[in-house]
């Protein structure tokens, strides 16, 4: 009999006498390798222990218990529901009002919808029923801000963990608690997570897509009534869209590009490009600055073009490119995240002054580079991406949008003249 046929009827075992289900799960794996003799060794089960219990998150959970037992022996709560209470306690229904303000407020200093329900639940849940209020719907109103599952392409770039905490901070504002997820680029990935937030029973998914992978997931979540926003690459579902123009962006980063080189260097300079065909927004960005260049300033001469897709490539392009062209002083990239990169290189191997790169997602690394005169000479802004992706996802939520309703976002060139409206130091 094989170890997992032996953990398998062990589980069933330890079910039927009825112990908890990780002592199950522990018993069962234990026998299993046991049985199985030389495949694992036993030290197999304290490492995995080890590594579960070793991971750096999970320092939030005892800080979130301090501070939600400070605010609740600090009374906080409670003057909470008071200042609710003064507001619209003497409108009719005024109790069930004061529960979902009160919600609101707390889920917003908090961050926490289950601690939310927990806090001001315990206060007013009881004293809704009995004011003749059902037991139902006072649950449902202390509950009422819910969640929202935030999935974000992967939160080691900084425009994604950026663009995800903006978000999660305008949904608490309105009493929503934002679940932030990234899926590291992996399609199966995302389609687990988006799985997982239907589970959860979610109100909400805000979904930053770089393909149409997770269609069908995407269906499931819209079938079992939750709101859908996409942003990004535009999908077969879901209830509102965001998209950019991205080859009109990119257009705008070549010409940005193409302006710098006709006013500083009499419209001739070696040129490099950032490329990617890891998403069709990405190779839109691309083409659109191809096409900039070759029309506003047809005496550049491209160089040099490698792709970049993960953190970490645009100091491996940059030092290549010093190597291979050490006389090119131009650099055209689809996304921030390689600027920024470029730039410290630049910095370390003390590039002429006059070199330039220019991006796209006005990151506040590189408005500051920007302000500060640095490297960076040029990038895209389409606003607070998080901010606008909330606001869609509350008015989606409100009905504010008629169903599958596409929302193109403009971009605007930000340059060392207009800095000052996108940064301030």
């Amino acid at each position: 009999m094989t170890p997992l046929a032996i953990a398998l009827i062990v589980l069933v075992a330890m079910f039927l006498l009825g112990l908890p289900i990780f002592m199950s799960l522990i018993i069962s794996s234990v026998v299993a390798i046991l049985a199985g003799g030389d495949i694992l060794p036993l030290s197999v089960i304290h490492n995995s222990l080890f590594d579960g219990l070793n991971l750096f998150p999970l320092l939030a959970i005892p800080c979130f218990v301090v501070a939600g037992t400070l605010m609740e022996f600090g009374n906080i709560t409670q003057q909470i529901v008071d200042v609710v209470k003064q507001l619209v306690g003497r409108v009719y229904g005024g109790l069930g009002i004061t529960t979902i303000l009160a919600c609101t407020f707390f889920a917003a200093i908090s961050g926490s919808g289950p601690g939310t329900v927990a806090a001001v639940g315990t206060i007013l849940v009881p004293a809704m029923v009995r004011n003749g209020y059902s037991r139902d719907y006072a649950s449902a109103a202390a509950s009422s801000g819910g969640t929202i599952g935030i999935l974000m392409p992967t939160l080691n770039a900084e425009f994604f963990a950026v663009t995800a905490n903006s978000m999660a901070a305008r949904l608490a504002e309105e009493g929503y608690t934002g679940n932030i997820q990234g899926f590291d680029n992996d399609a199966a990935q995302a389609v687990s997570v988006i799985e997982n937030f239907i589970t959860d029973g979610v109100q909400g998914i805000a979904y930053m897509t770089v393909d149409t992978a997770g269609d069908d997931a995407l269906k499931d979540a819209m079938d079992a009534g939750i709101k859908v926003l996409t942003c990004g690459v535009e999908n077969a579902n879901y209830d509102v869209c965001q998209i950019m123009d991205n080859k009109a962006t990119g257009y705008q980063v070549g010409e940005m590009a193409a302006n710098y080189i006709n006013e500083n260097f009499g419209g001739s300079a070696k040129v490099a490009y950032i490329t990617s065909t890891k998403s069709q927004n990405m190779m839109d960005r691309v083409e659109g600055y191809r096409q900039a260049m070759e029309e506003l300033c047809p005496g550049a001469d491209v160089v040099y073009e490698a792709e970049c897709v993960d953190v970490g490539q645009g100091t491996t392009f940059a030092e290549n490119l010093n190597t291979l062209h050490p006389d090119c002083k131009i650099i055209l990239s689809y996304s921030d995240t390689y600027t920024k990169e470029i730039a410290e290189v630049w910095n370390a191997l003390s590039y002429p002054k006059d070199a330039a790169c220019f991006g796209h997602d006005a990151e506040a690394a590189v408005l500051k580079n920007i302000a500060e005169g640095g490297y960076i000479k040029g990038t895209v802004s389409a606003g607070d991406p998080g901010v606008a992706m909330a606001e869609g996802m509350i008015g989606c939520l409100n009905g504010e949008y008629k169903d599958h309703e596409l929302v193109v976002m403009a971009g605007t060139e930000v340059t060392p003249a207009n800095v000052g409206d996108f940064y301030k130091a």
